[in-house]
């Protein structure tokens, strides 16, 4: 599993907990939501992350991307970050694992920029439309589901039509009411409604997902 860092703080720690623990991995990243509101990428912080990068148990860059919906810092400052650490990623060698919220535009446009190749890169908790999911499987992303897609009608239909090369799926890892709680556990609710829409079964898929996996992080699991 991948332990996942929105902060410094929290990176430290998803590094601390993937060196404790040989099942699990860690992300490090500046996410939208927490970063500092009167600062940009302060050269402290890009320096503590780049160190962070270079854990031998880092497998990834992330929660890091554009949100435009519940984030307190202007977009500027958050495409600043967000640029800054698709750069590292890049000479780091490392994937992305991409927080976007009402933004997907902008987000696209900072990858063109930056040159950072999609096949790079996933969507994170993906639950967005048909439409959406089209534009972003045409430039080479990967996109996650997590447990909506157990209970969404139109997020089914949309994991019903995607490239089975760009699908993974995940949990988060917050309370969201007792109805609504996600949790690692829950990765196999999402797996069992996965295959069921494609047809496959559990074991089939975990094939499919684990090759995913794999040529994302350019690795075996």
């Amino acid at each position: 599993m991948i332990t996942v860092g929105v902060d410094l703080a929290s990176s430290r720690r998803a590094v601390e907990i993937a060196g404790r623990y040989p099942s699990v991995l860690a992300a490090v990243g500046l996410h939208p939501g927490h970063l500092a509101v009167e600062k940009g990428m302060a050269v402290a912080d890009a320096e503590s992350l780049r160190q962070l990068t270079r854990g031998p148990r880092v497998a990834a860059i992330g929660e890091v991307g554009l949100d435009t919906l519940s984030a307190k810092v202007p977009v500027e400052v958050q495409e600043q970050v967000f640029r800054f650490q698709l750069r590292l990623a890049r000479q780091e060698g490392l994937p992305v694992l991409l927080h976007v919220r009402g933004a997907f535009d902008a987000l696209f446009d900072a990858l063109e920029l930056e040159r950072f190749p999609g096949r790079q890169a996933v969507v994170h908790y993906f639950v967005g439309n048909a439409q959406l999911a089209r534009r972003c499987v045409e430039r080479d992303l990967y996109l996650s589901f997590g447990k909506p897609l157990v209970r969404s009608e139109e997020l089914q239909r949309v994991a019903e039509h995607l490239p089975l090369e760009r699908l993974l799926i995940e949990t988060d890892a917050y309370p969201r009411g007792a109805s609504r709680w996600t949790e690692p556990a829950d990765v196999r609710l999402v797996a069992e409604k996965l295959a069921q829409l494609r047809g496959l079964t559990v074991a089939a898929l975990g094939e499919i997902i684990s090759a995913n996996l794999a040529r994302l992080f350019n690795t075996r699991w």
